[in-house]
């Protein structure tokens, strides 16, 4: 009987302490816990959070039944957010302990107060005695005069001392906003949220993560989650929580051995878990030193482990033009390659300066990816993917995640176009499979990356296929490091009459030059020239010229009087004259098929060779070639394009034509 008794005492006991944690992820707020009273005019969202969803202006409120002995330190915790401004007729009490459930009566407990008039709302820490109010304490005046969302964090300790805190960042990191004192011990019974509102504000409390009962001591160490040098006498440290100000404030917990003690520090007044330390002397440009933090200890006592860190500095640079440049590019994926499966880009900073890459972005020119912050280290690779695919590129050292990161293009490749902060163009690009050179790793699986990161012109030929066994070299050096050279001029790919007064000229490159009407003059079959007036760029290889006076029957030439050059400063040769004429609609027999060839050697190739006999300007735009049976010319077998553009055949000339693409 004795046993049974001490049994039945040991079970009162345990059951007189229970404590409250409900974070709502059970989608139900009606078991585990039980919550009591105004249930109907609260729901449990989509995002897992208790909401009101009351019907009509009023009050409502919820209670869990909760027995705390005063005799131990306590603790509540929870997030609120309300989705606007409190104020007298629309604020929250959370009731911490109270001897009821019923708000509209006389109350013995402790509450928040959430709310009050005019603009200076804080947090307030309140006892109620009947109908008698007392502050015990108060935080910030206007911490919550906005609508907002915040973590609290309440401890009452067997002495009567209270402490409330706050996280506005919901990063678990509490600050220490008010601490009073109250020896009252009201009979402790239960926790309950209560609402006030009036007809706008229906649904607009919001609860979660709501814990109260003993307190749970912190046993995690903290730690210093960065490092930076934003000068060469500066160094900027962020921990993973608020330290213990005695032990931040204490200069010989830093050190570096060849440099000594910082001579000052400032905790930064918005992140107090983030400090800058001052030295007297200069870091030289890429020395590696080593920093040693020692007798940090957090708000709670918990000592971070005595820690050396590798500090390395370079000075802070803007990221001027291809200074940063795409490196590597992995657009063509593969389930079966040894690459993430997922799309990405590698970038390279040239420069002799670390950059920060906040608010740069990477666009297709239908999809931005802006970067977070982030600092560029010179002469180091960084590796540019969707953030949704972070965990495939989690062994990789050198990377980082994006929002909106551009689909890239299958086989028609894309033009990436990366810009900084200030949307200026810092480095463009473009790639498909002709990027690779090489038919077998063209069907993907494989990066194309480029040969010399010096060489910042576009050339396609500075781009090729990986050759590591890994099928890319994310976040290293590439595997087709090269010196690439352009010793090749721009020329004159096409000219055609686009209408009466304009001429469309087409280069076989990108023509770095600024291009302007005097460039130009056209001059007709009797010697008359016509002035060019307007110049449109299209791309920087095609442009559209207008001029003064409409073009003459027949041929006229097209000569180019200005210096044009490429990126390379390879100069077009401006001896030549460019033929050019109104097409006219071209007749059976006035083009014929010269000659061809059907049987090549090995290594040969079919061609065609076509002759204008009449004395008409014809463009074979969308023209088509066809091979039917021999005897029988209207089975037609195969068809083919001969050219998607504009293709002009003077009289008495020729076309030869390879193997036709087909349709």
């Amino acid at each position: 009987m004795r046993n049974l008794l001490l049994l039945i005492f040991s079970l009162l006991v345990t059951t007189g302490k229970a404590q409250l944690s409900d974070s709502f992820t059970d989608g139900d707020f009606t078991a585990n816990p039980q919550w009591q009273g105004d249930g109907a005019n609260f729901i449990v969202n989509a995002a897992g959070t208790l909401q009101l969803n009351a019907p009509a202006s009023g009050a409502s409120c919820l209670a869990v039944p909760l027995m705390l002995s005063y005799s131990d330190t306590l603790e509540w915790r929870l997030k609120v957010r309300l989705d606007f401004a409190p104020s007298s007729a629309n604020y929250c009490r959370i009731y911490l302990l109270a001897d009821t459930n019923n708000p509209q009566s006389a109350v013995n407990g402790y509450f928040l107060q959430l709310g009050e008039s005019l603009s200076n709302d804080a947090i307030e820490l309140c006892r109620q005695t009947g109908t008698v109010i007392t502050s015990i304490c108060r935080g910030p005046d206007a911490q919550i005069a906005s609508a907002f969302e915040i973590q609290i964090r309440v401890l009452r300790f067997p002495s009567g001392d209270w402490q409330v805190f706050t996280d506005e960042n919901l990063t678990g990191n509490y600050s220490l906003i008010a601490n009073g004192f109250d020896t009252g011990t009201p009979n402790a019974r239960y926790f309950f949220l209560d609402c006030n509102y009036t007809s706008g504000n229906l649904q607009r409390f919001y609860f979660d993560d709501i814990y109260a009962g003993e307190f749970i001591p912190d046993r995690t160490l903290p730690s210093c989650i960065s490092v930076e040098t934003p000068t060469d006498t500066t160094i900027v440290l962020s921990f993973s929580e608020k330290l213990q100000r005695s032990s931040v404030t204490d200069l010989a917990n830093y050190n570096i051995i060849t440099v000594g003690n910082p001579s000052q520090l400032t905790i930064d007044s918005v992140n107090d878990y983030t400090i800058t330390l001052f030295f007297n002397q200069h870091f030289v440009t890429g020395i590696e030193y080593d920093l040693t933090l020692i007798g940090l200890k957090d708000e709670t006592g918990n000592l971070l482990n005595d820690t050396t860190l590798r500090i390395l500095y370079y000075p802070l640079g803007s990221g001027n033009v291809n200074e940063i440049v795409f490196s590597e590019v992995y657009f063509e994926m593969s389930s079966i390659s040894p690459l993430p499966n997922a799309e990405f880009v590698e970038l390279y900073n040239r420069s002799d300066s670390a950059i920060d890459l906040s608010g740069w972005t990477i666009s297709d020119g239908s999809s931005d990816a802006v970067f977070p912050k982030f600092l560029f280290k010179p002469k180091e690779y960084l590796i540019v993917y969707d953030v949704q695919n972070d965990a495939l590129f989690s062994a990789f050292p050198n990377r980082i995640g994006v929002s909106g990161f551009p689909g890239l293009n299958n086989d028609s490749g894309d033009t990436l176009t990366m810009f900084d902060e200030q949307n200026n163009i810092i480095e463009s690009v473009n790639f498909n499979d002709d990027s690779y050179h090489d038919s077998n790793k063209k069907n993907g699986g494989w990066t194309v990356e480029r040969v010399d990161l010096n060489f910042t012109c576009p050339d396609e030929s500075n781009w090729k296929a990986s050759e590591n066994s890994f099928h890319g070299t994310p976040g290293i050096e590439n595997s087709v490091t090269g010196i690439h050279t352009d010793n090749i001029a721009p020329w004159v790919s096409n000219v055609y009459v686009a209408d009466s007064t304009h001429l469309q000229i087409d280069f076989s490159e990108p023509v770095f030059s600024t291009i302007i009407p005097s460039d130009f003059n056209s001059i007709d079959i009797a010697g008359v020239v016509n002035d060019c007036i307007s110049v449109n760029v299209n791309s920087p290889k095609s442009y559209l010229l207008g001029f003064a006076n409409v073009f003459s029957e027949g041929i006229s030439n097209l000569k180019i009087l200005g210096m044009l050059s490429d990126c390379s400063d390879n100069y077009l040769d401006i001896s030549s004259n460019y033929k050019f004429g109104r097409p006219e609609k071209a007749e059976a027999g006035d083009v014929v098929i010269n000659e061809l060839l059907f049987n090549p050697n090995d290594g040969g190739e079919d061609f065609v060779e076509l002759f204008n006999c009449s004395s008409k300007i014809i463009d074979l735009h969308n023209w088509t070639i066809q091979e039917a049976d021999y005897d029988d010319g209207s089975s037609i077998k195969e068809e083919a394009l001969l050219s998607s553009e504009h293709r002009i055949l003077f009289p008495a000339n020729t076309l030869l034509l390879l193997v036709c693409r087909k349709l």
